[in-house]
């Protein structure tokens, strides 16, 4: 590899909470756009001034600079994935051309405020695919084996697809 460091367009993280976790301010100079998938447990989400209850099944994207803190959370488990959305225009296909990405990805990701419409929440039949998906990435980004980039990126994108054409048939 010659020594130069491989760059993966986004970040993914999983975290389990159970009873509070500290507030956090994100700034996003580095990734501009977090995306957070609930896969267990519940809590109540503060952003900023607001405040909304999550649960497994839950989806939504969060743009711009702001504070965020979650209280009671019984057994809440969620993924977050930091991405660019440059990035995205850059190695997307066609589910951009979807209604479900342009609301939830460009026009109503939450930028310090909080929206009902903003959120998807997904079937189980969706969860288990993505859970699936999710658990593949985090396995890739920690082991690094050959071709992980490729793996990440097929895996990324796959699951921005499905969560599209769910929002899709959500808001239609």
């Amino acid at each position: 590899m010659g020594g130069q460091a491989i760059v993966v367009p986004y970040d993914v993280s999983m975290q389990y909470v159970q009873g509070k976790m500290r507030r956090i301010y994100h700034d996003f100079q580095d990734w501009g756009n977090e995306m957070v998938l609930v896969l267990e447990g519940t809590g109540r989400y503060y952003l900023n001034d607001f405040s909304f209850e999550i649960g497994r099944g839950d989806i939504f994207v969060l743009r711009g600079d702001y504070s965020k803190e979650i209280r009671d959370a019984d057994r809440l488990r969620f993924c977050s994935i930091y991405f660019r959305e440059e990035d995205m225009q850059r190695m997307a296909g066609t589910f951009r051309r979807l209604e479900g990405y342009q609301t939830l990805f460009i026009q109503n990701p939450m930028t310090g405020s909080y929206q009902a419409q903003d959120r998807l929440h997904a079937d189980e039949d969706l969860m288990e695919d993505l859970q699936w998906l999710l658990d593949r990435m985090v396995q890739e980004q920690k082991l690094m084996e050959p071709g992980f980039e490729q793996i990440l990126n097929s895996s990324f994108f796959i699951l921005i697809t499905l969560i599209s054409r769910a929002f899709s048939e959500k808001i239609t």
